[in-house]
């Protein structure tokens, strides 16, 4: 059978056992009729009864043979054996002797005993069953986890300490002395000082041309008390030696009975005393004893003991004393793997004087093995990753392998991973969390961010609980978060000192961080929140706030938008495009939508259709109706900045990647404008802030262009508009410009204006509803109606940007051709010119004025609320 390690002792023992019933056959049938056939068997009688009682043993032992089979029941070698042998037996003596088997009532072929022995059965057919319908493989992600295995040869050295363990090889190799020594491997905590042992083993094994070397290994730490160390030290020992010597093996396992006799009180005394030949004569005979079997074999014991520093002070001490005196044997040579720190420390409590130099009384040398890298670290959990990425590489090399001016770990010679041993824990739990959400974040962020999770836990559980305590969100292209200091210093804290950060004194204080654990913290945090703030972000960076969460969660939230979802829905038709867009909004999804967008780059998009379609997107998505803040229904607009990046043509960009000689980006944009429904505004908005932009010639469309269109929208939006409504204000601002002068490297200076076109057209507007326009012209000084000197009344500035003058605005309400104009009378107009001239009579400085027209009492008494809350 498969995998299985034969138990050769029981298995030889069986086949004695067959070979003697072979030979003493004739005696043991005599024994077996005598003693078992004539007395009982003999005396069973063939009834009803009886048949059915081994009738049902029979269908319990089928029950049972469907029960292993379903379960693919392991069964031992040596259990097949032995039902075969039983078996063969039976079967002997059924076929070939004439004993009188008892026959069953119903059906006389078939014997009492075939239904008993039926037994044996069962571990054969269900070992042949399991070779011949062998075990489904489980599914297993095992494989995916490093383990924490030592390396085992040469091949498998990530740390190039193999050279070392060839020195110390030679060492050994070289030893003349014929007594023990001991060499001592010395390491922090994870630093590979079991691979290093295993190393030299390799060597020691590999170099071995003559066989000179029996190499043991012991750990002590599998035992529970000093004298359990001690025998089972001495029976591996004992283990080791006896293929090559029995009367060695006999001998040390005698001197180790003796050894543990020999004080009653523990092992500390025994050894003290063991060259004391008035009460410990026979330990010494013994010892010489072995001493001299082993100058008779001829071989070098090389003990390699592991895990050394795991035991008990006492233990440690007991074991340091019985490797120096009484197993101190010639020939012997101690390999010991230790924590020195820990085993100086350990002695120091026993009260040990002199502890730090007390290993040197007991090992010839000792190799301290050289402090693991940075690099080295960083450069094995780059390896170990590779696998994981195939082809699809780039972020991990970008991440480990470019050098640039970022502050980055790599670039820093820093890592947080102390050790190999870190570097396999670290990536048993990024991996499998990087795998549920590797297409939602940034590799870079999302490495840096575990790796602080992994060694800092406490900061990057800060983070999570009180972010708005220890970041801040700062305003810009896109709005990100920084580390907060106690005085911002915008763009300049990436310059910082990170202990002087909210975070950083937090860590100090309330953590006990020391100095370098916040610095090596704040290396990592200044990475993710400030370092890169003037190079760009990938857009799913973790300081963005749409992302934040996913990195704590590794997981999406019901409102998240993933990429694949996105990237799907972009290749759709529009109409199928714009049917998302309305389900995502129902889903409160549209804020992600948006920065979706946003992160859209023109090198990510593969062809034209999908880029006309993102965005014929953006604009539908940006008309979507939202309630603000005021509670008011309003469109939810778009970052007008980015939708007109994503419409240049700079240098042609659009033209050669997108565009031929049929179609040109210029004809995309006219239709786009001329499909566009009442009331305009996003389209409005957009060209308002391309006329405006001082990069406007990279647009397809001209100035001139730009101006036809919107003022053509704010004459459509008046011909179709029978109300005077806000919609008609917004219109009007959009067609409020900023116009750039001045040439070469010279200063450039704008001016703001309102297009002549629209001013006229707003005029128009107001002969719509003229005592709701002049109920909008009404304005107040500040904090109105908090007390009595708060109530004086003026036009609002506001008015300036239709009319010349406020003279013009009250000419303009006063002339006969206004009136005659007017979609419906006045019942504010003269209250209005009284109030006007009035003001004019000031200088047009506000004045308190008794208003009696309701509409504009409301708008006061709202205002008055207002300040008075």
């Amino acid at each position: 059978m498969r995998n299985l390690k034969l138990p050769v002792k029981r298995t030889v023992a069986l086949l004695l056992v067959v070979s003697l019933i072979v030979l003493f056959y004739k005696l043991l049938e005599e024994l077996f009729i005598v003693n078992i056939v004539n007395p009982i068997l003999s005396k069973v009688e063939s009834n009803f009864l009886n048949d059915t009682i081994l009738i049902l043993f029979l269908i319990y032992v089928f029950y049972k043979l469907i029960r292993n089979l379903q379960h693919k029941t392991h069964v031992s070698f040596l259990q097949v054996l032995f039902d075969v042998v039983v078996l063969i037996f039976y079967l002997f003596i059924r076929l070939f002797k004439n004993f009188e088997f008892q026959e069953l009532s119903i059906f006389n072929p078939i014997k009492y005993l075939d239904l008993i022995f039926s037994f044996f059965l069962l571990s054969p057919i269900t070992a042949i069953a399991n070779i011949l319908l062998p075990r489904k493989k489980v599914r297993s992600t095992v494989n995916e986890l490093f383990n924490d295995d030592p390396i085992k040869n040469k091949s498998q050295d990530l740390l190039n300490r193999n050279y070392k363990a060839q020195r110390l090889t030679e060492d050994i190799f070289q030893l003349t002395s014929e007594g023990s020594v001991a060499f001592g491997i010395s390491g922090e905590w994870g630093s590979g000082k079991t691979s290093f042992l295993n190393l030299v083993k390799d060597e020691i094994i590999r170099s071995d041309d003559n066989n000179s070397f029996i190499v043991v290994d012991f750990r002590p730490w599998l035992n529970l008390t000093i004298e359990s160390i001690v025998k089972d030290f001495f029976d591996t020992i004992r283990s080791a030696i006896k293929p090559f010597s029995q009367s060695i093996g006999h001998d040390i396992n005698h001197y180790s009975k003796s050894l543990l006799k020999a004080d009653k009180y523990g092992i500390l005394d025994a050894v003290s005393k063991l060259f004391d030949f008035s009460e410990k004569q026979n330990l010494t005979i013994e010892f010489e004893a072995i001493n001299l079997l082993l100058e008779r074999l001829g071989k070098r014991i090389v003990i390699c003991i592991d895990d050394f520093d795991r035991l008990q002070p006492n233990e440690i001490f007991e074991f340091l004393k019985l490797i120096r005196s009484s197993a101190s044997f010639n020939g012997f040579t101690y390999l010991v793997a230790f924590d020195k720190a820990y085993l100086i420390e350990s002695l120091k409590n026993l009260g040990i004087p002199k502890s730090e130099y007390f290993s040197e009384k007991i090992f010839l040398k000792e190799e301290r093995l050289t402090p693991i890298t940075s690099d080295q670290i960083m450069g094995f959990v780059h390896n170990s990753l590779k696998p994981h990425f195939g082809k699809d590489n780039q972020s991990l090399t970008d991440y480990f392998e470019k050098r640039d001016a970022r502050v980055l770990i790599k670039a820093s010679n820093f890592s947080p991973l102390r050790h190999i041993r870190d570097g396999k824990r670290f990536l048993n739990s990024f991996l499998t969390d990087y795998k549920s959400i590797y297409k939602e974040v940034d590799f870079e962020d999302y490495f840096n961010l575990k790796l602080l999770k992994y060694s800092y836990y406490d900061a990057y559980a800060s983070l999570f609980l009180f972010k708005r305590r220890f970041l801040s969100l700062e305003s810009g292209v896109k709005s990100s978060y920084k580390i907060k200091y106690e005085s911002e210093g915008g763009i300049q804290n990436r310059f910082r000192d990170f202990k002087t950060s909210e975070l950083g004194k937090h860590l100090a204080d309330s953590f006990d961080y020391n100095e370098e654990d916040v610095n090596n913290a704040g290396k990592l945090l200044k990475d993710l929140f400030d370092v890169n703030n003037y190079l760009p972000k990938n857009h799913l960076s973790i300081s963005y706030p749409q992302n934040y969460h996913k990195y704590f969660l590794d997981n999406l939230n019901d409102n998240d938008l993933s990429e694949d979802e996105f990237l799907k829905v972009l290749r759709l038709k529009i109409d199928k495009i714009k049917d998302k867009i309305d389900k995502w909004h129902e889903a409160n999804k549209t804020t992600n939508v948006s920065y979706r967008f946003q992160d859209l780059e023109i090198k990510d998009i593969p062809g034209l259709d999908m880029y006309e379609n993102a965005i014929k997107a953006i604009v539908y998505l940006a008309k979507l109706e939202v309630e603000n803040a005021f509670s008011r229904r309003t469109y939810m607009g778009y970052d007008y900045n980015d939708l007109a990046n994503k419409i240049k043509d700079r240098e042609g960009i659009l033209t050669k990647r997108f565009y031929s000689q049929n179609r040109t980006p210029k004809e995309f944009l006219i239709q786009l404008f001329d499909s566009a429904e009442s009331p305009y505004l996003v389209e409005t908005d957009l060209l308002n802030h391309m006329y405006s932009d001082f990069d406007h010639e990279s647009y397809p469309l001209s100035r001139d262009e730009i101006k036809s269109q919107l003022i053509g929208y704010f004459k459509k939006f008046h011909e179709k508009q029978k109300n005077f409504d806000f919609n008609a204000w917004l219109l009007f601002h959009n067609c409020k410009v900023k116009r750039w002068h001045g040439e070469g490297n010279g200063p450039f200076t704008s001016e703001t204006f309102y297009f002549d076109e629209a001013k006229e057209i707003m005029k128009e507007f107001i002969k719509i509803d003229l005592d709701k326009a002049l109920v909008d012209f009404i304005d107040v000084q500040p904090f109105y109606g908090s007390k009595e000197s708060d109530n004086k009344i003026g036009i609002s500035k506001g008015v300036l940007n239709i009319f010349e003058s406020y003279d013009d605005l009250l000419n303009f309400i006063g002339d006969q051709n206004t009136l005659k104009a007017l979609k419906k009378p006045s019942k504010f107009k003269d209250e209005f010119l009284d109030f006007g001239n009035k003001l004019k009579d000031n200088n047009y400085e506000m004045i308190a004025y008794e208003f009696q027209y309701q509409a504009i009492l409301e708008k006061l008494d709202s205002i008055t609320r207002q300040y008075n809350r």
